[in-house]
């Protein structure tokens, strides 16, 4: 959200689609409608609507190694052809919008380990996962390699990583981090 305030001027301009829940045909038919001469298919799927109305935006595909190999192919053409093609024929382009796929693959890379192997993991403080950060940041072409390594091994296709523009790897959340956000999300609420 913060990045749709910021590139976009408004928090609400994101769309998610959760590649867990993309199935089967039906659950595609959600996203963009029914085929025409099919039951509703006057009725745009999610994100067509999220389309029409966001001329701009962010769409997050969320655990983008999941769904079926129909829903990989109709993601490839999203992100081949800049464009997505509705239940009804018409094609909504994408040029102004952001696309960001999501996987866990590649978490590892950020736990640290003692000496003798054992990880670490909540026992991090911030200023050890900060460290640890840097030091893949400092090494950002091995760091790619490996990323990219852990990404196969999760199921992706070299024909997916190559689609991507850039790889950034997410700090886990710690306990304390889960507080701040939830503390910060609370006051929100209050001022509302």
């Amino acid at each position: 959200h913060a990045l749709a305030k910021v590139d976009y001027g408004d928090p609400g301009r994101v769309y998610k689609i959760s590649m867990t829940e993309m199935t089967d045909a039906a659950k595609l038919n959600s996203q963009v409608g029914a085929p025409l001469g099919f039951r509703d298919s006057e009725i745009s799927g999610r994100l067509i609507h999220f389309l029409k109305t966001n001329p701009a935006g962010v769409i997050v595909i969320d655990e983008v190694l999941q769904g079926s190999p129909e829903s990989r192919a109709w993601l490839y053409e999203i992100l081949d052809r800049g464009q997505v093609t509705g239940g009804d024929g018409r094609v909504y382009r994408l040029k102004e919008h952001t696309i960001i796929l999501t996987d866990n693959a590649g978490q590892e890379l950020l736990t640290l380990r003692r000496d003798n192997g054992e990880r670490i993991g909540e026992q991090q403080t911030p200023e050890e996962l900060a460290e640890r950060y840097r030091t893949l940041a400092a090494h950002r072409a091995e760091f790619d390699l490996k990323l990219e390594e852990a990404l196969r091994k999760k199921g992706a296709t070299d024909a997916l990583i190559q689609r991507m523009d850039a790889k950034v790897l997410m700090r886990p959340h710690t306990r304390a981090s889960l507080a701040e956000g939830a503390g910060k999300y609370l006051e929100q609420l209050r001022g509302r």
